[in-house]
């Protein structure tokens, strides 16, 4: 007999995580509320509405490491998008720990609300290790998640390498790993990568490990979950 029970996502906890929602349309900030035909779980039900237009400056973010800001500004960002303060906040505020959704239209800056906050946790660290994956649906959007970190990576040493293919497969291997030290080190610490080629990797690269990831992030999930 079919249950009519509709499935629960298995990713996220549902306790815990935090659901952020960036609207186009001009509403009041607050609780996300579905409308009447609305198929959004529960969970999701409960996130917080963001507005688009609900900026802040960066020189007077309190969350955001001064040294970042810096590059922000260089950069020509003066203003943290609504999505990139509720990331940061999340991540780095009182009330850090849960797994976040994010559902953001295209140009609100919704790369950036993840760069901003991973960067900021590896200014501290002090051996390198593989602490944040990205994975992507396609090679084309890897490159510009990778073309956003890589100016706020190389400032600071951090080293960020894109796993694609387009490549020989023994050259990312050589990026990946410190093929002289015993047992072998990362040679990075975030890695951008399509699903199929994280496997292969997973799978035949000596020394590779998700061991020490602290940050995982799913961009265009819907995507991944249909095409790979």
């Amino acid at each position: 007999e079919d249950s009519e029970q509709e499935d629960e996502p298995l990713s996220l906890d549902q306790e815990t995580a935090d659901f952020l929602r960036v609207d186009e349309a001009e509403n009041n900030s607050g609780n996300v509320k579905p409308s009447r035909n609305s198929v959004d779980p529960v969970w999701m039900q409960k996130g917080q509405r963001l507005q688009d237009e609900d900026q802040h400056p960066v020189d007077s973010f309190a969350l955001l490491d001064p040294r970042l800001g810096r590059v922000m500004l260089d950069l020509g960002y003066e203003k943290l998008f609504a999505v990139q303060a509720a990331v940061m906040q999340a991540v780095h505020g009182d009330s850090s720990g849960s797994d976040i959704c994010v559902a953001s239209p295209t140009g609100s800056g919704k790369t950036l609300a993840y760069v901003l906050p991973v960067v900021q946790r590896l200014l501290s660290r002090v051996v390198r290790r593989l602490r944040c994956v990205v994975i992507v649906p396609t090679r084309d959007l890897a490159l510009q998640v990778l073309s956003v970190f890589k100016p706020f990576c190389t400032p600071f040493g951090v080293k960020v390498e894109l796993l694609t293919g387009g490549v020989p497969f023994r050259e990312e291997q050589s990026r990946l790993v410190l093929a002289r030290s015993q047992p072998r080190g990362s040679a990075v610490d975030v890695v951008v990568a399509t699903p199929g080629r994280l496997v292969d990797h997973l799978r035949a690269t000596p020394g590779f490990t998700l061991q020490h990831v602290e940050f995982l992030v799913l961009d265009e999930v819907d995507r991944l979950v249909s095409e790979s």
